[in-house]
């Protein structure tokens, strides 16, 4: 197997082809040099499509490879909060530890029954051949399920806390797609606005936990958290339950959002497919609401979902960079200082775990066939130590979504539109995705 990379200019290396468009370039150097392929990006950089070579970076040596200090370094940390998904190894497993019980199945399986309502309210006005954009819909309806879930009975207060959120998410991408060294100090409107939106949620959620420490707790996420303990019996400190809740708030709906919309996206262009997921649905709700019971029988949706997030993952790559020098298990030699790109985009294209990997498949995913598959050949989530907290709240929210629309409507797209993945800090819709509505007769 080769272990080289592609050539690149002289001072730019292989960046101008990078930025030109970044999955094709990766995809292209996994596809031409294998396991694994050594990028001219900055300091050294190792795409990995082995999956040996991921399960080692993310579990057997872990504690080598760092999160990326533009999410770990003070200033990262500045923009993206001190919550569980910017601190660094030393300080993520105490935090992990206590943050774990909050999103154990018991508890997020209490958000069901919201989950169905907030489906039925999303879609409680479509009529027969009414036009959407699904992205916008799917984007909407988990951002309201993720603040139900976390501020329970605070309903007229959340769009505007939902605007703010927003704002706070273009401006990360700001931030870290600039090509200016510091675009916060940048006079411009969106900083302005950030700073604003900023002192807003705050102020919102600061007030949320004192209010909640002077009565009853309720019933939400919020409240498990200021119930949270250490290991050692302490509380979270409030600026660390402030952070935290920002960074659930955040990370919690947009990878949904767009996790439901591709999926929605594949199902209109396999009709087949969207047929297998009917009948099933019928056969197993026969016409009731979906409830945390049925989740474990509706396989064939699960599949489903987990077949788009192989084929278009919201969270496209993960960037680790190596501490000391090592060697992996396919031979690769990483210096220290190198960066390491896990790229699920490019890894679950790999055909020597998915045969024909352009095909949207869900078959992959049922039960049997997974079991074959080497287990770090599939990280949406990411795995090891830093897989999310979030997943079985994320893979719960979805199954319903999808299963309680599919009850009532089938989706199809609107001729004439040329969707394409972008990446950015998550991989989204080039555009709004128009589709068509149909009642199910």
């Amino acid at each position: 197997m080769t272990t080289h990379g592609p050539s690149g200019y002289p001072l730019l290396g292989n960046l101008p082809d990078y930025l030109g468009n970044k999955l094709n370039f990766l995809l292209e150097n996994a596809q031409k040099y294998g396991d694994w392929v050594e990028l001219k990006l900055g300091e050294p950089t190792f795409l990995l499509n082995n999956a040996d070579d991921i399960k080692y970076i993310l579990t057997t040596n872990h504690k080598n490879y760092e999160k990326t200090p533009r999410l770990t370094s003070e200033r990262g940390r500045k923009f993206s909060g001190k919550g569980i998904l910017t601190t660094k190894t030393h300080e993520h497993l105490r935090q992990r530890r206590a943050l774990q019980p909050a999103f154990h199945f018991k508890i997020i399986a209490k958000f069901a029954r919201e989950m169905v309502d907030n489906t039925d309210e999303a879609i409680y006005k479509w009529k027969d051949g009414t036009e959407i954009d699904i992205a916008e819909v799917m984007m909407q309806l988990a951002q309201k399920n993720i603040l139900r879930a976390v501020f329970s009975n605070l309903a007229d207060q959340l769009p505007e806390i939902a605007e703010d959120i927003i704002t706070r998410r273009t401006y990360l991408g700001y931030i870290f797609g600039s090509l200016f060294p510091y675009p916060e100090y940048l006079p411009n409107s969106l900083n302005r606005q950030y700073r604003q939106a900023k002192e807003r949620l705050d102020q919102f959620i600061s007030a949320e936990i004192e209010r909640r420490r002077q009565s009853a707790l309720t019933d939400d996420l919020l409240s498990m958290l200021i119930n949270t303990r250490y290991e050692d019996g302490t509380p979270m400190a409030d600026t660390q339950l402030k952070d935290e809740t920002l960074t659930i708030m955040l990370t919690g709906y947009e990878t949904i959002g767009e996790a439901l919309t591709w999926c929605w996206h594949q199902l209109a262009k396999h009709p087949e497919i969207t047929d297998k997921l009917i009948k099933e649905i019928d056969t197993v709700l026969t016409g009731k609401a979906p409830e945390v019971s049925d989740l474990s029988k509706l396989k064939y949706t699960e599949a489903i979902i987990s077949e788009t997030l192989r084929f278009l993952p919201p969270t496209w790559i993960y960037i680790r960079m190596a501490t000391d020098a090592d060697t992996l298990p396919s031979g690769a030699k990483v210096p220290a200082g190198a960066k390491i790109y896990l790229c699920p985009y490019t890894l679950h294209r790999n055909p020597l775990y998915y045969p024909d990997p352009d095909r949207f498949d869900p078959d992959r995913f049922l039960p049997e066939v997974r079991k074959q598959r080497h287990r770090f050949a599939y990280i949406p989530f990411g795995g090891g130590t830093r897989l999310c907290i979030g997943e079985a709240y994320a893979k719960m929210q979805c199954v319903i979504v999808l299963a309680r629309i599919t009850q009532q409507w089938r989706l199809s797209l609107i001729s004439g539109q040329a969707i394409k993945p972008v990446p950015g800090i998550t991989l989204h819709p080039n555009q709004a995705i128009k589709m068509q509505v149909n009642r199910r007769q």
